[in-house]
């Protein structure tokens, strides 16, 4: 039974047996939310709490206005503190060997 449905910015999701014709069927390895000023506080909030209990290996919450990046990161089931990095040169996913965002 389907019980949590959410539309992240980005999700990659690197077990195919996971998808289907629906979308996914399970946890993304790693999810990517753009602040706005419409969606921060559940970008931040709710959405991240779902995808610390559902399981999401890491998230990225990118503030294009501030040019910042919060990096969370699951350790034996939850985030705990983000990593804080400024929107400036290239940051390593750490869930996906040799991926690299490489920021204008």
């Amino acid at each position: 039974m389907i019980d949590t449905v959410v539309q992240p910015d980005i999700a990659v999701i690197c077990d195919p047996g996971k998808l289907d014709e629906a979308g996914c069927r399970g946890a993304p390895d790693w999810v990517v939310e753009v602040l706005s000023r419409r969606t921060a506080a559940k970008d931040q909030g709710e959405k991240r709490d779902t995808y610390e209990r559902a399981g999401v290996r890491e998230y990225w919450l990118v503030h294009p206005t501030d040019r910042t990046l919060m990096i969370y990161r699951l350790a034996d089931g939850a985030y705990g503190r983000p990593e804080v990095r400024p929107l400036v040169g290239e940051t390593a996913v750490g869930t996906i060997g040799g991926l690299t965002v490489i920021w204008p």
